[in-house]
C-alpha cells in the first residue's frame, strides 16, 4: 500500500507481516517507496534502552527531526494517548529517567493538554512553554501496559441448576 496523508500513524517502512506475529513491530520491514514518506501530523516514538517497545523516552517527529518532548506539565493523560496512539495500551506510569537526551539534542517545548479520551497526540490542545522549563534531565516517559485494550483471555464458568 502507497503511503499518503491520513490522520493516523504513518511508518517510515512498509510492513510484511504474515499473520503471526505478536506484534506490528515484530513483522519484516522494507523501506518506504521511493525511499520518502510524507505526512502532514507529527509522529510519535518511544526511544528505550531494549526493555521494551511500549516504553521509553517520548519523542515527536518535528520537521523532520526527531525531538525528545519536556516533561513539564507531562501527565497521566498525555501518556495514555501516546501508549494509545502506539498500540501499546494504556499508560502505567510516566516514570523519570533514564534519559537518552545527549547534550545538544534539542527538546521540544511544547506542552500537551489531552484529556485522555484523544486517538493521537496532535488532537490534543497544546501551549509552548519558556525554554528554562527543560533540560536534558527533565524529559517526558512512559510505561504503557504493552497490551490493547480488550485484548486476553476470558473463561466462564457456568452454574447450570
Amino acid at each position: 500500500v502507497p503511503f499518503r496523508e491520513s490522520d493516523g500513524r504513518v511508518w517510515a517502512e512498509e510492513f510484511r507481516c504474515e499473520g503471526e506475529e505478536p506484534e506490528l513491530w515484530s513483522c519484516p520491514r522494507v523501506p518506504c517507496p521511493g525511499g520518502t514518506c510524507h505526512h502532514t501530523y507529527s509522529e510519535v516514538r518511544l526511544m528505550t534502552n531494549g526493555s521494551s517497545q511500549c516504553e521509553g523516552q517520548v519523542e515527536m517527529n518535528i520537521s523532520g527531526r526527531w525531538r525528545a518532548l519536556c516533561a513539564s506539565h507531562w501527565s497521566l493523560a498525555n501518556a495514555n494517548v501516546v501508549c494509545r496512539q502506539l498500540g501499546c495500551g494504556v499508560a502505567i506510569s510516566t516514570p523519570s529517567g533514564p534519559h537518552l537526551v545527549e547534550e545538544g539534542d534539542q527538546i521540544s517545548t511544547v506542552r500537551f493538554h489531552c484529556s485522555g479520551s484523544e486517538s493521537f497526540l496532535w488532537s490534543c490542545p497544546v501551549t509552548v512553554l519558556g525554554g528554562s522549563d527543560c533540560s536534558h534531565g527533565n524529559t517526558a516517559s512512559v510505561i504503557c501496559s504493552g497490551k490493547r485494550e480488550g485484548q486476553g483471555l476470558l473463561v466462564l464458568r457456568m452454574l447450570l441448576e
